[in-house]
């Protein structure tokens, strides 16, 4: 962005903002996305106000990269509350301030590593002694998987998966 076209989408921007002190948030007083946050059409593309205003005071904005609130006011545009991360910081952010929980499969789609396996899941039907007691059975020829997966309460493919080990492969 160079030049008068510049200036003008920089007067623009700033007729939409009420502006405060520095260390304090720059209320969006234009239109809104559903999600809370302003935004501000450009070459007639609806953009995020504070993407726009981070590119205005701060520079271009790298691809692949968000931008985030230090203040966590989607409202806000102020310059100096903004900063970049990617989508694994931009999760991790919405956890820190507490306006997400764990609980989402979003959050174990991005996030393999932190997900609890066996026991320490807390969706998990079996515990460990039932998987140990399921593979003995099962190995000794005593009963079926179709039988198991009523006894212990889970599907017969889910038997079949602790049989061979592509879950519980402990």
């Amino acid at each position: 962005m160079r030049g008068r076209k510049t200036q003008d989408l920089l007067n623009r921007f700033l007729n939409k903002i009420e502006m405060r002190k520095p260390s304090q948030c720059w209320q969006w007083l234009g239109s809104f996305f559903p999600t809370g946050y302003g935004q501000f059409a450009v070459d007639k593309h609806n953009i995020r106000a504070p993407r726009l205003a981070y590119e205005l005071f701060r520079g271009p904005i790298p691809m692949g990269l968000n931008v985030l609130h230090r203040c966590d006011n989607p409202g806000c545009v102020n310059p100096a509350h903004l900063f970049l991360g990617t989508p694994r910081d931009n999760t991790r952010d919405t956890f820190r301030k507490g306006r997400r929980t764990q609980n989402t499969p979003e959050f174990w789609r991005n996030h393999p590593e932190l997900c609890p396996y066996g026991e320490r899941n807390p969706n998990a039907k079996l515990r460990m002694a039932d998987v140990t007691e399921i593979r003995r059975l099962y190995k000794d020829g005593e009963i079926s998987k179709s039988k198991l997966g009523r006894r212990f309460r889970v599907s017969a493919t889910a038997i079949c998966d602790i049989i061979h080990k592509k879950t519980w492969k402990k």
